[in-house]
């Protein structure tokens, strides 16, 4: 297992443009190079020490560091945007006084431009085991020393072991560290931790123990290699625990997860936490939480495991990728499985991550002297895997070691250093560009793809304990220069690069659906890299890029939009295609045949994106036809692989129409019935101020002031109708008069006895008596009148009359009075 922990491997570019060999081309022109570096004087014999990881600054600086075990001495190289040796140092190990503690470093984390971290330990080997504080060195932007510090507690006991893992906001330090207890005798406590948050100086600002309860017999048996990450104003911590085993090592018997920790950013105070269990079915797999990382993009977080390799198949490699929000609910579960194909065993595994929590999974074979690598995408699918041998490169007799590194523009590099004799301690830089994009690169070449599964994670009752504050002495070291490195570089691999041209070659109009659509680019050969498409996804059934240069495409539905093409390695380059899938149209639907209603316009649409032209009755060519008189519509339509459509829509006459009662004058106050015609449906009257509903074709209004009343009414659906009535108030005078004589003798003059009414009248009764109050004459119609007649003929004489009446809006009136029949 230490032979693993020492495997260390950084990729990035090292680029060269020659203008002398590519001024003539238009587009881009390049050379991608992988070199060998030998340092001059840098690399006794022996095995390389610890491994360190490398970084990135946001000026495109590179920072790569080894150490070396004589005398352990941490040394680091630093590259320009343009992959150029800045500088390379050696700096000095100093001993803390009372401790006698030499050093030895394994870390490395570029807070900014002017303050790189080394991170490792000051230590002394006693004969029981080592003594170990966290050291710190700061690093200026030319190499030099800002600060230097140790950092431990309150004597020897207990003493701090701990490792930079993380930057926070503000480029503060996150350390994780574990208790030892004895001087140099530790006993570990299991089952507590220690986190500490630093500020870009190095001074503590809070520093809290945390300690697990409630799982029994209790065992951190790996610490993850990054266990803490900054995002949403948080610290996410990760914990590997092992329990329900009766002793440490008794494996089948226990149970393995990990739990997750929320502290707060300003005092380290636990706001949340969550443990959980992997449940993984047939044979018991062990696996150890590696790393944690905080994607800010999504707001989530990305738990990585790996298996322990006694566990698994020689020729596999299983990892766990767990995805839960900021809340820590778990969104996602996967295990993925990786041939390695490889005859050692075991096969040292390690884990690289990107800010956007793409992955880089790495194994490495020390007698096969090869290196396995697979890309997994944030999406936790596997997207290249490929093997590099390092005979290839170079020859060595010993190990090598690698390391990864993110880079400005996200993407992760490698290194591979390699130990051998005196003369081949060696570290190679190895070009990117060619193992991502390239198929057929001059180092490495394609593995076949893993698998990937889901699984269960359940969570697990469990405590964290907040054990306060752990008080941690800060001791402040000598700024001393550093030593400079001198090295000269060999190139191993070199590709030309060259991308002059690029075409699209596809068919112009597609008429089968029922085939995929090919898509190839043509580009100078020497135009390394995968052909990036661009298209609107949301319009393809499905799509694959079945290679560098070739796009697959499927269409379920008629479509017409341009391809893009451009190289993945020139941004000046690009080209497109347009494309017309059309898809066999349906028919043309006119709609069925329908009554014609009075007044309406029916739009009638033949419109689809497949036709090419279109033909009505009366030789009009637009998609759509506005029928405003009944009839018969036909059209025919023509697509772009000349299939032709029709369809025919009869719009129907027949005799219908809606009347209300004819203008009419009333006097004021008067009420009057509109009635409308009869057989209709969802009749509606306007206005509704004063009128009442007597039956759905029936109103009675009384306006106060002269309206023009409406009704619509629906003949079938969507046939509206509607006419009009005006209806004319008027201010009628109100009075009633009833003559005293009349001479009903039938000259035309005075012939007929009734009241003469002047206004609307709500009741009206009138009647006639004789001197022995026999009734002569009765009538309810103010226009009826008495022609004098009795029973016995025209009697002269005096008559008794009563009329009751009443106007509109008055009461009701009694009169009673005479009248004289003269002959």
């Amino acid at each position: 297992m230490v032979a693993a922990r020492r495997i260390i491997l950084l990729v990035f570019i090292l680029s060269v443009v020659s203008i002398k060999d590519f001024a003539q081309v238009k587009g881009c022109a390049d050379s991608l190079s992988s070199y060998i570096l030998s340092g001059v004087s840098s690399f006794p014999t022996g095995e390389m020490g610890y491994p360190v990881t490398s970084g990135t600054d946001n000026e495109k600086n590179y920072y790569f560091p080894f150490s070396l075990n004589e005398p352990n001495k941490p040394n680091l190289i630093k590259l320009d945007k343009d992959y150029k040796i800045v500088w390379a140092k050696r700096y000095p190990l100093t001993k803390y006084s009372g401790f006698g503690l030499s050093e030895q470093f394994s870390g490395l984390h570029v807070l900014n431009e002017d303050n790189v971290i080394l991170s490792g330990h000051a230590l002394q080997p006693p004969a029981n085991g080592p003594c170990k504080i966290l050291s710190l060195i700061s690093i200026n932007a030319s190499g030099n020393m800002n600060w230097k510090k140790f950092y431990f507690t309150d004597g020897y006991n207990p003493i701090v072991l701990g490792d930079v893992v993380g930057k926070g906001k503000n480029n503060d330090i996150l350390v994780s560290n574990k208790l030892l207890y004895g001087s140099c005798f530790p006993t570990v406590e299991d089952n507590s931790y220690n986190i500490s948050l630093l500020d870009d100086t190095g001074n503590i600002k809070w520093a809290k123990k945390i300690e697990v309860g409630g799982l029994g017999l209790f065992h951190k048996k790996y610490e993850p290699e990054n266990n803490l990450t900054y995002g949403n104003n948080s610290v996410y911590f990760l914990g590997h625990f092992y329990y329900g085993a009766e002793t440490f090592n008794y494996w089948p018997k226990g149970k393995d997860g990990f739990f997750i920790s929320r502290l707060n950013y300003e005092n380290g105070d636990i706001i949340q936490y969550k443990f959980f269990q992997f449940n993984i079915s047939g044979k018991t797999i062990h696996f150890n939480a590696k790393q944690i990382n905080y994607d800010t993009t999504r707001n989530e977080i990305l738990i990585v495991a790996q298996a322990d390799p006694v566990d698994i198949n020689e020729h596999e490699s299983k990892n766990l990728l767990v995805v839960v929000d900021k809340e820590l609910n778990i969104k996602k579960a996967v295990i993925i499985n990786l041939p390695i194909q490889s005859d050692v065993n075991p096969v040292w595994q390690q884990v690289f991550s990107k800010p956007d929590n793409t992955l880089l999974f790495s194994s490495g074979s020390q007698l096969e002297k090869s290196l396995i690598y697979t890309i997994v995408d944030n999406n936790q699918t596997i997207k290249k895997r490929r093997v590099i041998k390092i005979s290839d490169i170079v020859p060595f007799q010993n190990s090598f070691t690698w390391d990864a590194i993110t880079d400005p523009d996200n993407s992760l590099r490698l290194r591979i250093n390699i130990n051998g004799s005196n003369s081949l301690n060696k570290i190679v830089l190895i070009n990117t560009t060619a193992l991502y994009n390239r198929e057929n690169s001059c180092i490495g070449y394609e593995l076949g793809n893993g698998t990937v599964n889901p699984i269960n994670i359940t969570e697990v009752k469990a405590q964290l304990f907040g054990k306060g504050n752990i008080p941690i002495l800060v001791a402040n070291q000598a700024v001393t220069d550093p030593e400079n490195l001198m090295f000269s570089t060999t190139e191993v691999c070199k590709e030309k690069i060259v991308c002059d041209t690029i075409k699209l070659h596809a068919p112009d109009t597609v008429c089968n659906t029922n085939y995929p659509i090919i898509i190839t680019a043509y580009k100078n050969p020497l135009c390394i890299g995968k052909v990036n498409f661009v298209f609107d996804t949301t319009e393809v059934k499905s799509f694959i890029q079945t290679n560098d240069t070739t796009l697959q495409l499927t269409f379920d539905k008629s479509y017409k939009g341009k391809i893009y093409a451009q190289p993945s390695t020139c941004n000046l380059l690009k080209d497109s295609v347009e494309i017309k899938v059309v898809a066999p149209a349906q028919r043309i639907n006119l709609g069925k045949d329908t009554l014609y209603c009075p007044n309406s316009r029916y739009m009638l649409n033949a419109y689809n994106p497949s036709f090419i032209n279109y033909h009505w009755q009366n030789n009009s060519t637009d998609s759509v036809f506005e029928a405003t008189t009944a009839g018969r519509y036909f059209v025919t339509a023509k697509d772009y692989c000349n299939r032709e459509y029709a369809d025919t829509i009869n719009i129907i006459q027949t005799d219908m129409f809606l009347k209300i009662e004819k203008d009419t004058v009333i006097c004021k106050s008067e009420p009057v019935i509109l009635e409308a015609t009869e057989g209709f449906l969802n009749y509606n009257w306007l206005p509704s101020t004063n009128l009442t509903l007597v039956a759905v074709n029936k109103a009675e209004v009384q306006p106060g002031v002269s309206t023009k009343y409406s009704v619509t009414a629906e003949k079938f659906p969507g046939c509206f109708l509607k006419d009009t009535v005006t209806i004319t108030v008027k201010d009628c005078p109100q009075s009633i008069y009833i003559p005293n004589t009349f001479t009903p003798n039938n000259d035309g003059r005075n012939d007929l006895f009734k009241p003469i009414i002047s206004g609307r009248l709500k009741l009206y009764e009138f009647a006639v008596y004789n001197r022995w109050g026999e009734p002569v004459f009765k009538s309810q119609n103010f226009r009826q009148a008495w022609d004098g007649k009795t029973r016995g003929g025209i009697v002269a004489g005096t008559y008794v009359w009563v009329c009751k009446y009443q106007f509109q809006s008055q009461g009701l009136v009694i009169k009673k009075g005479t009248v004289t029949l003269l002959k």
